[in-house]
């Protein structure tokens, strides 16, 4: 009887918390949920290359969710060059509108790596830098934005970008 009764209640849990979510939207939100990332070259320092990090967040359903403040990593290949300093901020996505999460701040310290991506990069960036203008010098990375939203973690989307 108690193994029956333990079966019960847990089947009872499920179909309450299945309910709860649908009925909340949640399950449809993380289907139709878009994620648009973009970055920018911001300045270059003595520490390295600055980047600056925006994340469109479109939320099309009916579904108010909160979701932390995205930690975000850089790679050039499979190699990690740089990454933002986790915050502990909430953010409210509306339900049928955009969020913009803008300048997510991440140092690209010089290295190895950078060299290479600087080299690459090479005049045009001289001649940015100089000039003042704000444009992509060809410095293709790839962008990964971590974030627990609505309880849930490891919620990642990647796109790549060129500096």
């Amino acid at each position: 009887m108690g193994l029956l009764k333990t079966i019960f209640v847990g089947g009872a849990l499920y179909l309450g918390i299945k309910a709860f979510t649908t009925g909340a939207g949640l399950s449809n939100f993380y289907k139709k949920m878009n994620y648009y990332i973009s970055a920018k070259l911001h300045s270059i320092t003595w520490n390295g290359l600055i980047a600056k990090v925006n994340i469109d967040i479109h939320n099309p359903t009916d579904t108010q969710v909160k979701m932390t403040k995205p930690y975000v990593r850089i790679y050039s290949g499979d190699i990690e060059v740089g990454h933002s300093s986790p915050e502990n901020t909430e953010i409210i996505v509306q339900p049928h509108s955009a969020t913009k999460i803008e300048d997510i701040t991440i140092t690209i310290p010089w290295g190895t790596e950078m060299t290479k991506l600087l080299a690459k990069a090479g005049k045009k960036l001289v001649n940015l830098v100089a000039a003042g203008v704000d444009e992509p010098v060809g410095i293709n990375l790839t962008v990964k934005a971590m974030m627990d939203v609505a309880g849930i973690n490891d919620i990642v989307q990647t796109s790549e970008v060129s500096l």
